[in-house]
């Protein structure tokens, strides 16, 4: 498996990979954690939440702006009930 950076992190969150880039930044962190923190590796990390965190609060607010949308279509756009015939003509 490719050694996470932090390029690699943002490359997932600007596609819109999330799950990727989630499975990543614990790579990251895993190995920021091993390696032992210094002032640079943590003013990347640091860098890289300052830089992510605006585009995650937005894709999660478009997506649950998506969920209430199907929400109110689910509750307005179903199928009506159906009916009972009062009075069937057949011809």
């Amino acid at each position: 498996m490719n050694r996470a950076t932090a390029q690699s992190i943002r490359e997932g969150i600007e596609h819109g990979d999330y799950a990727q880039a989630l499975d990543l930044w614990k790579q990251y962190t895993t190995a920021l954690a091993a390696s032992g923190l210094t002032a640079e590796s943590l003013a990347e990390a640091a860098h890289l939440v300052k830089w992510s965190r605006p585009l995650l609060l937005g894709a999660r607010e478009h997506t649950a702006a998506r969920l209430r949308a199907l929400h109110v279509a689910g509750i307005y756009g179903g199928s009506a009930p159906k009916r009972r015939r009062l009075v069937q003509a057949s011809l």
